[in-house]
């Protein structure tokens, strides 16, 4: 057993290797005894390499499991889902980049089905509507409340406020398989601001019990192109799962990296390296500048303009003219 007790890690309680392990290591800022490195080098881990690591090898909770998706790298990824009484089944864009749960309510552009929510007996409608602004675009609607099936091992229906999207600009993409966004993100990024909508998730935990806990494999094409609206291509999608972590969809361990602030799921970049060549652009003096947020909604990467410029000038020395 390890127990962990100072001010600079706070304090850990923490199970044998072989079963579950939770091991912050702040290594800037605190001593790690020797007898830690040594659990942490017998688990096949560098205690001195990572500033925080957390390997977690717990087997799924019951009731819950993993799902597939339904997108590709160009469209995004989406979750099916079943709204209304009768159901009317629905895709969903998983967006860890916002927090707001939306389905579009009428005909827009790019979208093919909608929620008929005359058609459902158990919807209800609030004076309340919502607009949310997007790095590009912008959807807005009526807030409403129906039950909601997720297609994930649920195997129950839940009652769940969301907005019937009436109005968008360049937010549906084109040949995108679904219909509206469920966002991961934290409450606290939730719209509007004042007086948010409840995330999905977050209504999920409070009425299935489940843990706050969810995976994204992402996995689009990366050979040959398939068909964007495709539901059954081996290429397309990946596997979301609700409440636990399904070891079977990682090779090696699991690393975790800390959220420095509760918004959206912002981290501190450390590195960032082509190849196995490293770039080596962040220093101790400039460490706590350089942070990024992690966003499933988007296949851009976004960079300070120095570090998009170094990226670019050792890809030109690097890589044919034809292929940049």
């Amino acid at each position: 057993l390890v127990h962990l007790e100072n001010e600079a890690l706070g304090v850990f309680s923490v199970l044998k290797l072989s079963d579950v392990v939770f091991i912050p290591l702040m290594t800037q800022t605190a001593i790690i005894d020797d007898r830690i490195l040594s659990e942490l080098n017998q688990a096949g881990l560098d205690g001195y390499k990572f500033p925080l690591i957390r390997v977690h090898k717990g087997k799924p909770f019951s009731h819950s499991r993993s799902d597939k998706m339904i997108g590709s790298l160009n469209t995004g990824y989406a979750i099916n889902l079943w709204l209304g009484t009768p159901p009317q089944k629905l895709a969903a864009l998983v967006d860890t980049g916002s927090s707001n749960f939306a389905m579009a309510g009428s005909p827009i552009k790019n979208v093919k089905t909608y929620f008929h929510i005359n058609q459902s007996s158990t919807a209800k409608i609030d004076d309340e509507h919502v607009f949310v602004p997007y790095e590009v675009g912008y959807w807005y609607g009526r807030v409403v409340s129906d039950l909601i099936h997720l297609g994930i091992g649920l195997n129950t229906s839940i009652r769940a406020r969301f907005t019937l999207i009436t109005d968008s600009h360049q937010f549906f993409v084109k040949d995108c398989a679904w219909q509206g966004v469920i966002g991961m993100a934290f409450y606290i990024a939730a719209m509007p601001l004042g007086n948010p909508i409840e995330p999905l998730f977050d209504t999920l935990i409070q009425k299935t019990h489940i843990s706050d806990i969810f995976t994204l494999t992402l996995c689009g094409p990366v050979v040959q192109p398939v068909s964007h609206n495709s539901e059954n291509s081996d290429t397309d999608g990946g596997i979301m799962t609700l409440g636990y972590i399904d070891p079977a969809q990682f090779l090696g361990p699991i690393y975790y990296s800390p959220i420095i602030h509760a918004f959206l799921y912002q981290v501190r970049v450390y590195d960032i390296a082509i190849g196995n060549q490293s770039l080596s652009f962040v220093d101790e003096t400039s460490i706590s500048k350089v942070k990024a947020f992690v966003d499933s909604g988007t296949t851009d990467m976004v960079l300070p303009m120095t570090l998009r410029n170094s990226i670019i000038r050792y890809l030109s020395k690097h890589l044919p003219k034809t292929i940049l």
